[in-house]
């Protein structure tokens, strides 16, 4: 069910037919000299509709939440950021409203965005201490797809990079119009260390064009496999979470 599209009377859920909201959170910033500002909210809502589409009467997808937490990115053109705090905020408020008015009581705020992943973390303490009952989680969907690209035995990148060959080639399956794989260029990071060590320094102090990673070995192929991955990751934690049932809901039941 994508929420956005449902009428007020729709959206009062019993006890037995609750789904799983699923907020997807993404980015607008720089994603080198050949991706699209949107890339990170892009992948991230093609994921969760794909998710919604495949599990209709188990997931509840909510409108993507496109502007992250971006403000390593702000030094380069058309990057936007409204902070930690504020995307804390954004989730947190959506969620204990729609608790309130829908009877939702398991959510998944599925990122997008590695510069989002405290605000998450954030979000899910905060609707915790408010709304105990409610069963939250919170997911990278390049984690999802790494577990699923092993289980397979897919080969795959050894980390998660930025406008790197994970994004690039998952947009070039997706929207092969919005990529110029001729601008595309290695940004000398090697095993990606600088992008998952903690600094004060921006990506555009720390790459020569924005990237991380090498996006050069792109292609369709292997973009419809990262993707499938992503998707049938997300999937199997959604009904993982349908049927979950923690220690608290069990001592109150």
């Amino acid at each position: 069910m994508k929420l956005a599209l449902l009428r007020s009377d729709q959206c009062r859920f019993g006890e037995n037919d609750k789904p799983v909201l699923v907020i997807p959170i993404g980015a607008v910033e720089q994603h080198s000299r050949h991706l699209p500002l949107g890339t990170d909210a892009l992948i991230v809502e093609h994921i969760a509709r794909a998710l919604e589409e495949t599990h209709p009467a188990l997931v509840l997808l909510a409108p993507t939440v496109w502007i992250g937490a971006s403000n390593h990115h702000l030094a380069l053109p058309g990057s936007a950021s409204v902070g930690t705090l504020t995307i804390t905020e954004v989730v947190t408020r959506q969620v204990l409203s729609l608790v309130a008015s829908t009877g939702i009581d398991r959510i998944l705020i599925l990122n997008g965005h590695g510069g989002n992943q405290p605000a998450v973390r954030l979000a899910l303490e905060h609707i915790h201490e408010k709304q105990p009952q409610v069963l939250g989680f919170g997911v990278d969907y390049w984690a999802l797809m790494f577990d699923a690209l092993d289980v397979v035995g897919i080969d795959r990148p050894p980390f998660m990079g930025h406008a790197d060959i994970i994004e690039t080639s998952i947009l070039l399956a997706k929207h092969p119009e919005l990529v110029a794989m001729e601008r595309a260029e290695d940004d000398g990071y090697g095993d990606g260390i600088g992008l998952h060590i903690a600094t004060t320094e921006g990506i555009p102090e720390r790459s020569r064009h924005g990237g991380v990673g090498d996006p050069r070995g792109a292609t369709v192929t292997r973009g419809h496999e990262f993707f499938d991955a992503a998707v049938r990751g997300a999937a199997d934690l959604v009904t993982r979470i349908a049927t979950f049932t923690s220690t608290n809901q069990r001592h109150t039941t």
